[in-house]
């Protein structure tokens, strides 16, 4: 049993190693970059619930996943938060929006991924068809009223 603890736990760090390479990229998009920081997350969590139990930690202290995250990576605390909501895009949907061009904003693939699985990708071609790279705004693309 301890082999299968060490091989998953080996494995967990190796593709640990792996996305932050990836995340430190400078020429990914935001939206590879979002998706890659939210696979940390997750493995992240998968490491603490592989390794024994640790002591009780003082009040206080830093810890958690979002804490552990930000200091593996070396990013801020909003760095963190904006990736989890991006891992709700299904892969149809981040596929489409890297092929459409919008995977370097933000607001439009968080606007996407708050939408229900099976209607991402038809929301994604409605946007692509009204945005203009450097002319129409997010929000009008989006749907946004004011």
């Amino acid at each position: 049993m301890s082999e299968n603890y060490e091989d998953s736990l080996a494995g967990i760090m190796a593709e640990k190693a792996k996305v932050a390479e990836a995340v430190g990229r400078p020429e990914i998009s935001k939206l590879e970059r979002d998706r890659g920081i939210a696979r940390y997350v997750f493995l992240c969590r998968q490491e603490l619930a592989r390794r024994p139990k640790l002591p009780q930690l003082r009040i206080g202290a830093p810890g958690g996943v979002k804490a552990m995250v930000q200091r593996e990576l070396e990013i801020s605390e909003s760095a963190v938060r904006r990736p989890i909501e991006t891992d709700k895009l299904t892969v149809a949907a981040a596929a489409e929006i890297t092929a459409l061009g919008i995977d370097n904003s933000p607001r439009t693939y968080l606007h996407i991924a708050q939408t229900a699985a099976p209607y991402q990708v038809d929301l994604v071609r409605e946007i692509a068809a009204r945005w203009r790279p450097g002319g129409v705004g997010t929000r009008w693309a989006c749907g946004y009223q004011r």
